[in-house]
């Protein structure tokens, strides 16, 4: 701060310069320049810190909406997930109402063929059965509806999965169904419009106009697809005629890009996906689930098929290899040779993006042992790192990469508590938003590769868990969630020596606070674009100050007093916060830091001539916070400063040429000349009732209520009324300094607040 402050004085006096040489001044230019020229430097300096203090308070303000935003981000969220959740159920229920829909159409037409191999002997049964067919074909008309019938279906698949094996059972199986000779795609020119094309393509990614042709084929409604998939192991294994002794497919690549095709369109109602295992298992269900999807009238089984095969190309039997029954026990043949196991398994494992898809369409049991390794490396890499910057990040990971045990607490769950579960078992995440948990839970529950996590659920605030760990419990303590300074002091116990701390958001003003915490800790940095993570090394022999603060348990009622204590305010029994002393009735302490103690557990604070030796940005981002904090409800503070209306403290000032004071040389401190400034130790601000207004109404102070008791008011009028020294001795008065008894007038402003 002080820096950004000589620099703008500097920059405000080069502004005097060019606003004197300029001749072609307008009148309000020229005004400017006046008023800038009267005020002097160490003034415009107070006023910048001013500024200053109003632009933290605005943004602060600015980051509690900004942190309202993102909570209603999490909530929208966390409906988008639902929704999505009801979507995919909703698709899970449309299929297994069409596959019930197959189901009563092979009944139906089952009875309908039953019922004209019917030969009734009398008029009267024979008037039945004509009433039975006339309702089944009204049954048969429900179930039925099509808005357009089917009349080309492609075949397609990666290569070695059954593509030319289903269109031979096609041209043999239904009366009403036309083959392409040659391998192609059904397009209308080259179809049978008396019939149902079908046609194969099993790459068409090799030609830019099949690749169109492929891409576009749903587009027209009387088109369908029947999208063959195999177990990629067995397809990488798998020969054809053309190359015997050697696989035909040597990348997985090949499987992936289908797979992810067919994953995209196999929601799709004129989509029918098969698996070659179930085709070569139960091939007259299929058959039967294909007639009733697409139309087609059965001529012959699929089982009994491979005798009526009718050559389609001139290389047809080096793709089947020969004619031949299905045969069942082509289905995982990868496993039964340890060689070929280890060749499919060193072939998935130049493609971890596989693993996914094969559990997608269930090639890929939970239980897989073999594989598991390998799908947990895979996810592991899908995984995004924590929303910190890279620096934090790179170092996260080899911190855990080390310490594989590690034991880690965050503050604030989400994408981080994954991450971190897939390096260490031993994760203590704490989350307060029920719908953010369950979004986190969910992820956690989605990857193999995630360790069991301790995720909780608390209502703030929670730094409260802290007391349910020991003494030096956790290796690293990521600090990203909400009372992040009161998180930060609570970790401090519970870290052990050598752990890390590490706090997001960083450059926020009021976390200033936790490097007050942490001032002697080994400390790192790294910036991104949007935010600050800073990191801090706990060092041994730690000594926190909370021992010393243990005393003031023992008074009823807790009195705090800033500074050194009068022998009267011994007697009284308050314990002062003294910056330079520690003895039986003082606690060392700088009130710009944090006090190691609870919220809301003092009953009274006094602090008489001490917050004008304080930096007005001290005063908002640590002591007035730290103050407001600490009372309980219904507790009294009292604070007194100089009052700089007073003629006493007027006169012993040094003042500028319009006679207004800048500096008090009995206030302590020296005049730095060079930085137009007081030096520590002095009143580095001269406090007035409308200063020390403006200081508290920036604070959480301004929740309490106010009495101001003396003070001048900005006529330069003395305002007193009775002060209750019972509450709280002040010297400084016309009660008891004879300075100002006479006439009687104030010397300090003092107010009393009392939290509600």
């Amino acid at each position: 701060m002080e820096n950004q402050i000589e620099k703008m004085v500097s920059r405000l006096s080069q502004i005097k310069n060019e606003l004197k040489s300029m001749s072609s001044l307008t009148s309000n230019s020229l005004e400017l320049a006046a008023y800038i020229e009267k005020v002097p430097d160490h003034q415009l300096s107070q006023e910048i810190v001013s500024i200053a203090v109003h632009s933290q308070a605005c943004i602060s303000q600015m980051e509690m909406v900004l942190a309202e935003s993102q909570n209603q981000l999490y909530r929208t969220e966390a409906i988008l997930a639902k929704n999505q959740e009801q979507i995919y159920q909703t698709r899970i229920n449309l299929k297994e109402n069409q596959e019930k829909l197959w189901r009563v159409k092979i009944q139906v037409r089952q009875l309908m063929e039953h019922l004209d191999k019917l030969q009734p002997i009398s008029t009267n049964e024979n008037e039945i059965v004509y009433t039975i067919k006339c309702m089944v074909n009204q049954l048969w008309e429900i179930v039925s509806v099509k808005h357009i019938p089917i009349r080309r279906v492609y075949i397609r698949g990666c290569p070695r999965s059954g593509n030319t094996l289903m269109l031979l059972l096609c041209g043999a199986g239904f009366k009403n169904s036309h083959v392409l000779t040659a391998q192609d795609i059904p397009i209308p020119s080259k179809s049978n419009p008396q019939k149902i094309t079908f046609g194969t393509f099993p790459s068409p990614e090799n030609l830019t106009y099949k690749q169109v042709q492929s891409e576009h084929f749903l587009d027209v409604e009387d088109a369908a697809i029947i999208f063959m998939i195999r177990d990629p192991r067995d397809v990488l294994i798998s020969e054809h005629g053309a190359k015997p002794g050697e696989p035909w497919i040597k990348d997985p690549k090949r499987w992936i890009d289908n797979a992810l095709i067919l994953k995209k369109v196999k929601e799709h109602e004129r989509v029918l996906w098969i698996k070659y295992e179930d085709l070569v298992t139960k091939p007259d269900a299929i058959q039967e689930k294909m007639a009733v999807q697409f139309g087609l009238e059965i001529n012959r089984p699929f089982s009994d098929c491979w005798k009526h095969f009718e050559p389609i190309s001139p290389g047809y039997l080096k793709s089947i290899k020969d004619i031949k029954p299905l045969e069942p026990d082509k289905i995982g043949t990868w496993k039964k040779d340890p060689q070929k196991m280890n060749y499919v398994t060193q072939k998935l494992s130049e493609r971890p993006e596989i693993y996914d898809l094969m559990k997608e369409f269930g090639y890929l049991p939970q239980n897989d042992l073999n594989l598991k390794p390998m799908i947990q490396l895979n996810q592991r890499q899908e995984i995004k790192p924590p929303l910190l910057a890279n620096g934090a990040v790179e170092f996260l990971q080899q911190f855990l990469q080390q310490n594989p045990h590690a034991r880690v607490l965050e503050f604030g769950s989400g994408g981080s508590t994954v991450w971190f579960s897939t390096y260490t078992k031993n994760v203590v995440s704490i989350e307060h938003n029920p719908e953010w948990y369950d979004r986190v839970k969910r992820d956690l529950a989605k990857y193999d590769c995630c360790h069991a996590v301790d995720l909780r659920l608390m209502p703030l605030p929670y730094h409260a868990v802290c007391e349910d760990f020991p003494d030096e419990f956790f290796d690293l303590i990521l600090v990203d969630g909400r009372n992040r300074v009161r998180c930060a002091q609570a970790a401090i116990r519970i870290l052990k020596t050598g752990g890390i701390l590490m706090l997001d958001d960083a450059q926020r003003p009021y976390y200033r606070r936790v490097h007050h915490l942490l001032e002697s800790w080994e400390y790192s940095r790294t910036i991104h674009p949007q935010r600050q993570i800073d990191w801090w090394v706990k060092p041994p022999n730690f000594q926190s100050t909370d021992s010393d603060w243990s005393r003031i348990w023992q008074q009823s009622p807790i009195r705090l007093y800033a500074g050194s204590l009068s022998p009267k305010a011994k007697q009284d029994g308050w314990v002062g916060l003294a910056h330079h002393r520690s003895d039986q009735w003082h606690i060392k302490h700088d009130l710009t830091k944090l006090m190691p103690i609870p919220d809301e557990v003092v009953d009274c604070f006094q602090a008489e001539d001490v917050i004008e030796h304080m930096e007005p940005a001290d005063l908002l981002a640590v002591t007035f916070p730290e103050i407001y904090r600490v009372m309980k409800p219904g507790g009294f503070i009292r604070i007194s400063v100089p009052d700089y209306r007073c003629d006493y403290l007027i006169n012993r000032c040094w003042k500028n040429e319009q006679g207004e004071p800048y500096y008090d040389p009995q206030g302590g401190g020296k005049w730095d000349a060079k930085r137009k400034r007081v030096t520590p130790g002095g009143h580095v601000w001269l406090p007035t009732y409308e200063r020390l207004r403006s200081l508290i109404e920036l604070s959480p102070l301004r929740n309490c209520k106010a009495n101001w008791l003396h003070y001048y008011d900005t006529n330069g009028q003395p305002v007193m009324h009775d002060i209750d020294y019972s509450k709280g001795y002040i010297m400084r008065t016309p009660d008891h300094d004879n300075r100002v008894k006479n006439p009687r007038r104030p010397l300090s402003i003092v107010v009393d607040l009392y939290k509600d």
